[in-house]
């Protein structure tokens, strides 16, 4: 496992847990180190800690992503449960989680994600003094909130949160990362200046580009589910302009996501990221729902195959052309680029 100079801020070489257990039993440390990236939950420690269920209910990751995968050895985005090993004095510098966040039983300085403070925040890391200034004495002292949490506390932080960590005696506390859908504009707005700033791969979201399209496939299957309703169908408008895509869908009460600025930004986030979409021109569809389900692929078709591929993003295309045998849903280049247009129409 990896371990934390306090003192520095900078990773250790790997430590066995053997070797980490005499540590953290002495009496005399001549230096405080920190446990904070020990992924467990591929362990039998999942049979006795679990993650809030609402945390569950919420995750992107527990939701979207095929179950035929989170199995396979890297292939899975591995960050639902963390065991967190501080002695007493240990402290974590200011910093964003890439994801919202759950955690036990420590002393958190939370700054919120406004506009102004993740500016600051960004221009405190890129920094060449950054370790002689601390970050919470640029913004504004009503800004930083101070959070104690006791054993069987639990602390759930939204994405995007400006945070320091104290620890004020030896602990060990259960923790973990999930994405939400609603904000999920925060989660893309911390992953491009995690890429801006060089942040270690061990401390970013692993597949968070694959994460998004195979969101944006669930998303399309859904709204395809509801517009083929027949009550949904019978409700329609007789001017179907003059409601918005998802006030069609919400006929007879159905759920449909509200967040629509978060799926805009969705969308527009995969076609810019994957290079599969570089210079897909946009395509009216007609507006009527009953039309969309086929007119989709039928405009789209010749498109996809006459156009002239792009050369494939890495960081994006590492599932593609996989279909997941629960869902049918099949990742590939061709269906990204049909479920954007839908969605794109649909809202």
């Amino acid at each position: 496992m990896v371990l934390v100079d306090v003192q520095t801020q900078e990773e250790l070489g790997l430590w066995s847990m053997e070797k980490w257990t005499n540590y953290y039993e002495s009496t005399s440390k001549r230096r405080i180190l920190n446990v904070i990236s020990l992924e467990v939950s591929d362990t039998k420690l999942t049979e006795i800690v679990k993650r809030p269920k609402l945390v569950d209910d919420l995750d992107v990751i527990q939701k979207y992503w095929p179950k035929s995968l989170q199995k396979v050895p890297g292939t899975y985005p591995k960050v639902q449960l963390y065991c967190l090993m501080s002695p007493k004095n240990a402290f974590t510098d200011f910093h964003i989680d890439f994801s919202a966040t759950w955690a036990r039983k420590k002393i958190f300085y939370l700054i919120p994600p406004t506009k102004k403070n993740l500016g600051l925040f960004e221009k405190w890391s890129l920094s060449e003094n950054q370790y002689l200034t601390v970050f919470s004495s640029l913004v504004s002292a009503e800004s930083v909130a101070r959070v104690v949490l006791n054993p069987g506390n639990t602390l759930i932080m939204p994405a995007g949160w400006i945070h320091a960590v104290t620890t004020l005696e030896d602990s060990i506390v259960f923790g973990g990362n999930f994405i939400v859908l609603e904000t999920m504009q925060m989660h893309i707005k911390i992953y491009k200046m995690e890429e801006r700033l060089g942040i270690k791969d061990v401390y970013r979201l692993p597949y968070f580009v694959t994460l998004c399209e195979w969101t944006i496939l669930f998303l399309e299957k859904f709204m395809k589910n509801q517009i083929s309703k027949e009550e949904n169908i019978k409700n329609i408008s007789s001017n179907p302009r003059s409601k918005s895509g998802l006030e069609l869908l919400v006929c007879n009460k159905t759920q449909i996501p509200q967040f629509l600025d978060s799926i805009k930004e969705l969308l527009k986030f995969v076609y810019n990221k994957s290079s599969c979409l570089t210079n897909y021109e946009y395509i009216e569809i007609p507006y009527e729902p009953q039309k969309l389900l086929t007119n989709t692929d039928e405009t789209l078709n010749n498109k996809v195959h006459k156009r002239k591929r792009a050369k494939t993003n890495p960081e994006s295309l590492h599932h593609h052309d996989y279909t997941d045998p629960d869902s049918g849903l099949v990742l590939s280049l061709e269906t990204i680029s049909r479920a954007i247009y839908f969605i794109k129409n649909v809202i």
